[in-house]
């Protein structure tokens, strides 16, 4: 134990950025993996004879300061223009496709309505954005660095104005299942978003 600063379980690509960091700084860091290779959920699997993908959904939505300041780029990493589509199967193969462009497969008042949805989901995510890659203060915390982080989101949340702030607050504390019911009427489309929203989450849309 004393020969390494640090050990990391698991290689997944969480894992291996926590690893790049350390040493990075200059700590001997120990990697503990269960798998034949490491990756996690971002290597790289045979699904069907001559068919390869990612298991990580969200791979697509891999921070670029991380991938920036690892120069992740010199070593085959590079990001797709546009962001994956994820697919709402259907039984009776009326499948729902959510695209950089919109939606495809509900209605003609299910794809304005998604407009105006996504129009709102990403005007709220930009408040959180600076976010991503900051650690959030505990409740009751009253560090210098974390009442900054708390004033500097405030600050953020107040350029909403009136009314947006007043929707950020209850989009908030709302189940996935409720939004969705007050925008949409297709079903599938309501699990699809649902599920796209939750990913990760550990929650279910109620």
């Amino acid at each position: 134990m004393d020969r390494h600063d640090s050990i990391i379980i698991g290689a997944g690509h969480g894992g291996l950025v926590c690893v790049a960091y350390l040493s990075q700084s200059g700590q001997h860091v120990l990697v503990l993996e269960a798998s034949d290779a490491p990756g996690g959920l971002a290597a790289n699997r045979e699904f069907h004879p001559g068919f390869h993908t990612s298991v990580a959904h969200s791979v697509s939505h891999f921070s670029q300061k991380v991938a920036s300041d690892l120069n992740l780029a010199s070593h085959g990493y590079t990001v797709d223009a546009d962001p994956m589509r994820t697919i709402g199967l259907s039984v009776d193969k009326k499948h729902i496709v959510l695209h950089n462009d919109g939606l495809s497969g509900s209605s003609s008042e299910d794809s304005a309505a998604y407009e105006d949805y996504s129009r709102l989901m990403h005007r709220l995510a930009d408040v959180l954005k600076p976010f991503w890659l900051k650690t959030m203060p505990r409740i009751g915390s009253t560090g210098m660095s974390e009442l900054l982080t708390l004033g500097h989101l405030g600050l953020n949340i107040r350029t909403l104005g009136k009314k947006d702030i007043q929707e950020f607050l209850r989009v908030a504390s709302l189940p996935a299942r409720d939004l969705v019911d007050e925008y949409f009427e297709n079903d599938l489309l309501k699990a699809t978003l649902s599920w796209d929203g939750l990913i990760g989450s550990k929650m279910a849309p109620r």
